[in-house]
């Protein structure tokens, strides 16, 4: 699973303890050969799991009207009074339409959008998918009830660039992703991943050209000689 996928069951799990909470998950966004992560779609790398006590519809797929009925179904059966949408890619933005839509044929419950990503640079990069998620995203945002990032920047970056009202966005910082079990010894790690350097440079998530890597390595390269001279761990 993606972190996206732990992210909503911490959360999911954390508002069920107070509210009633059911989940749609979204289980194929997009042709698995063309995500750069392909090598890790469905390997869990942590037990999270849902509440037993929350109802789970698993899930709506990017190109199969059918699962989309489903979700309708199961949306009709739950009955929300708010739904909380998490956007992190625009590759998800026709599902999360059908949600709304779908909201609007059921109780028309409120609903919120949560930012992970202001836009993906990425996908910004092509220009179909730029044109997609320009036209998809403005549809999803338009009269939603409330907005969430998990940062004071991200919070002006999103007014900013989809001119919403600042009144609205509302800033929830991230929740720890400490789902991992314990932590490993120094060494144990090393010998694990077959680390003999002294020096490691951990960069998390998919690396692509716009996350800067290179410059993070050029970076470490410019330290004065006293630090690179000292042993990892100090």
């Amino acid at each position: 699973m993606s972190g996206i996928s732990y992210y909503t069951i911490r959360l999911a799990n954390a508002m069920s303890v107070e509210k009633e909470v059911s989940v749609v998950c979204f289980r194929q966004l997009l042709p698995t050969f063309l995500f750069p992560g392909k090598s890790h779609v469905g390997k869990n790398i942590s037990d999270l799991n849902f509440s037993p006590r929350i109802p789970v519809f698993n899930g709506m797929d990017y190109n199969n009207p059918l699962s989309w009925i489903k979700a309708y179904r199961f949306l009709k059966a739950q009955k929300p009074d708010i739904i909380v949408l998490q956007w992190w890619t625009s590759s998800v933005a026709h599902m999360q339409l059908l949600l709304k839509i779908f909201a609007g044929l059921l109780n028309k419950p409120k609903i919120i959008i949560e930012f992970h990503e202001v836009v993906d640079p990425f996908e910004e990069s092509i220009l179909p998918i730029r044109l997609y998620s320009k036209i998809t995203g403005k549809l999803l945002r338009k009269n939603l009830d409330a907005y969430i990032t998990h940062s004071e920047s991200d919070k002006e970056l999103v007014a900013k660039r989809y001119s919403i009202s600042p009144e609205k966005i509302h800033v929830i910082p991230h929740g720890l992703y400490d789902q991992y079990g314990e932590l490993l010894d120094t060494k144990e790690a090393r010998r694990n991943l077959s680390i003999k350097e002294d020096f490691v440079i951990l960069s998390f998530g998919l690396i692509r050209k716009y996350k800067g890597t290179p410059y993070l390595i050029r970076a470490f390269e410019q330290l004065p000689p006293k630090i690179l001279e000292k042993k990892a761990g100090y």
